[in-house]
Order: structure tokens, then C-alpha cells, then sequence
């Protein structure tokens, strides 16, 4: 299985601006977005494994809303046209920190900042690459949606896999997966 995700990420395009575009500005092609954008989508995973690691309801509901609470204050500075310059090395640095997060089993109260910070820079993307007409709403409320049930999802494959044997190697691999993936990044980030 390692194997087959390392061959992916080699595979993969190569920055987290590859988003494809899905024409007008819908509900449809605001779902769209998050699962078109590897680097989304393992964090939106990597958000909702973490928190339930936690095993506490408090550490399952902090870690998603706050990610969820980060990514729409970042999308919306993102429409307005703020875009840090070092947006790319932040969505790829959060990827990298949420595999050492995962492997380490860090509590709640040590990761809620870096997890704030992440979303926003998350935000910030999905925010730049918002349509900036009148079916915004549309768009956001469908990146937002896809984006909750992203997080949904990682919580349940973490509750499912926890049950299986293989869990320790399992939760291992997912971690070098985020850790490889958020050095490919890094190292394919170019200024």
C-alpha cells in the first residue's frame, strides 16, 4: 500500500495550484474543487484522522472546526485578494506537520494553533481561486460542503482502520504519506 501511495505522489502534478477548473461557478463545481487538488484532500483527511485520534469529543470537535473555522476566514480574505507570498509552502509545511501530528498522536491543546494556521492558509488558496462574481456563494457553499464531508470521512476511516490489526502500520504509512507529500511539495515550490 506504501508503495502504491508513493508511486501516486510521484505521479501527481506537481504543485498545489493544480486545481482543474470546472466552468461557471456552481454548487457543483465548488464540491469539485477540494477533490480535484491532491494536497486539499489529504489535509481535509489528514483534519478528520487527527481528531479522532483525540478520543475525546472535545479533541474530535476542536480540530475540525477549527480547520473548518480557518479555511472560510482564509477563503474570504482570499476573494478580497489577500494571498500571503508564501502560501504554497504553507499548505505544503501543513501537510508536512499533519503526518508528524498523526505519527506522534499530538494532543489537542498543542495542535489547535498550527491547525488554525493551516486552514487559513488552505483558505487563502481556495479563496484566490474563487470566482469573483455572482455565483461565489454557490461556489463556497459547495467547497465548503465537500470540504466538511472530506473531514467527516478521515474521522471515519480512522474509527474504521483503528478496529483492524494492521492499524499502528496503517496510521504509520498515512503519516509518511502526508510527510512525503509535503516535502515534494516543498521541493517542488518554485518562486
Amino acid at each position: 500500500m506504501v508503495k502504491v501511495l508513493f508511486a501516486i505522489l510521484i505521479l501527481a502534478p506537481m504543485a498545489c495550484w493544480a486545481h482543474l477548473t470546472h466552468g461557471q461557478p456552481t454548487v457543483l463545481s465548488g464540491v469539485m474543487h477540494p477533490l480535484s487538488g491532491w494536497d486539499h484532500m489529504l489535509a481535509l483527511l489528514a483534519i478528520g484522522w487527527m481528531a479522532w485520534q483525540q478520543k475525546s469529543a472535545l479533541g474530535m470537535a476542536v480540530l475540525p472546526s477549527t480547520f473548518i473555522g480557518g479555511l472560510v476566514a482564509g477563503a474570504l480574505l482570499g476573494v478580497s485578494g489577500f494571498a500571503p507570498v508564501s502560501m504554497e509552502y504553507g499548505i505544503a509545511f501543513s501537510l508536512l506537520m499533519f503526518g508528524v501530528f498523526m505519527a506522534l498522536v499530538v494532543k489537542v491543546r498543542y495542535v489547535w494553533p498550527f491547525v488554525l494556521i493551516a486552514g487559513l492558509y488552505h483558505g487563502f488558496a481556495h479563496g484566490a481561486e474563487m470566482p469573483a462574481n455572482s455565483g461565489a456563494v454557490a461556489y463556497f457553499a459547495g467547497f465548503l460542503f465537500c470540504s466538511v464531508i472530506l473531514v467527516f470521512l478521515g474521522l471515519q476511516g480512522h474509527q474504521r482502520l483503528a478496529q483492524t490489526v494492521l492499524f499502528q502500520k496503517i496510521r504509520k504509512a498515512i503519516s509518511g504519506v502526508l510527510i512525503l507529500a509535503g516535502l515534494y511539495m516543498i521541493s517542488g515550490i518554485h518562486s
